[in-house]
């Protein structure tokens, strides 16, 4: 004998969602015209497949009157109809169904054929929020919404309201107030990046002017400026040397990146042996080449050091 035992929270959540994907296709149907063309429900989130536009506000209309129709407590009715009946209702259907059709009546909402498990009114659907809207990427025209019902709704929003205080205490800032809060900060890092590529240009000037004039190669190591900087220094440092200049960045565990000028040496079509050496990978124009490599300090020093090609 084997005994089962229904899960009976899981099988509510999925009656919530279905039920709650009827209030809203109804209700984009019935305003704007709209045809639910694809649902999924997954572990994370309920998708439904529109075959029109629809924006961010008008979305939230429809959202405000979703829960508008839960609170209303309508009543949901499963049935299946007489043929007779069923010909002269006008119900949602993505199908052309002609017998055992099961038709569920949600109350001044919605008539659709559907199989799936629902609630037995809408109050117990609880709540319905949509979560997001993206254009569909297959299929043609339309949108795909995504949204949650009744306990997977809550479940979200308590992770979302447990995110959103610890950035309010993090921007010491009101939870409500978080969006403004990460403009200020968002905004002083950008003069911050300013003030850093200036003190950076200053450095790199700074570095080139040391640079002294060779008929040979120069070699530096950098890991403080940021890449403009560095491709000033390797100008600056092709006008001082005979061969080629090389700036890396970076650390023997991390790996660098370079920037090699040159002169004299069509560096494109040196970029092969050169990758190859410093067990890295590149390219670009015949008087510069960027990329990155894993050779050591060391190594890296030596070989820029006899590099002649």
């Amino acid at each position: 004998i084997c005994a089962c035992t229904l899960d009976w929270e899981q099988r509510f959540r999925r009656m919530q969602n279905p039920s709650g994907e009827h209030i809203v296709s109804g209700l984009v149907h019935k305003k704007y015209g709209f045809s639910n063309i694809g649902f999924h429900m997954g572990h994370d989130a309920v998708t439904i497949d529109f075959d029109g536009e629809l924006s961010r506000e008008q979305l939230a209309e429809i959202e405000r009157e979703a829960n508008l129709a839960v609170a209303a407590n309508y009543r949901i009715i499963t049935a299946f109809p007489p043929e007779e009946e069923l010909k002269n209702l006008e119900y949602r259907s993505k199908l052309e169904l002609t017998e055992n059709v099961r038709i569920v009546t949600i109350e001044n909402v919605d008539v659709c054929a559907c199989c799936a498990p629902h609630v037995s009114s809408t109050a117990e659907i609880g709540l319905i929020k949509i979560l997001g809207v993206e254009r569909r990427r297959r299929g043609g025209e339309g949108v795909r919404v995504t949204l949650l019902c009744g306990l997977d709704a809550y479940d979200d929003y308590a992770v979302k309201q447990d995110n959103a205080y610890a950035v309010s205490v993090m921007l010491s800032a009101k939870p409500n107030e978080t969006a403004e809060a990460v403009r200020r900060v968002m905004a002083e890092q950008e003069k911050q990046k300013a003030r850093i590529a200036d003190l950076s240009r200053e450095l790199a000037k700074f570095r080139a002017d040391a640079i002294e004039e060779t008929d040979g190669n120069v070699c530096i190591f950098d890991d403080v400026l940021d890449e403009p900087a560095l491709r000033e220094i390797v100008n600056e440092a092709v006008r001082k040397c005979g061969g080629i200049a090389a700036v890396f960045s970076g650390n023997d565990e991390s790996g660098y990146r370079y920037i090699i000028g040159s002169r004299t040496i069509d560096l494109r079509a040196a970029a092969g042996e050169i990758n190859k050496a410093l067990n890295g990978r590149g390219g670009g124009k015949s008087e510069m080449i960027q990329g990155s490599c894993s050779l050591d300090r060391k190594s890296i020093n030596a070989y820029i050091e006899k590099l002649y090609i």
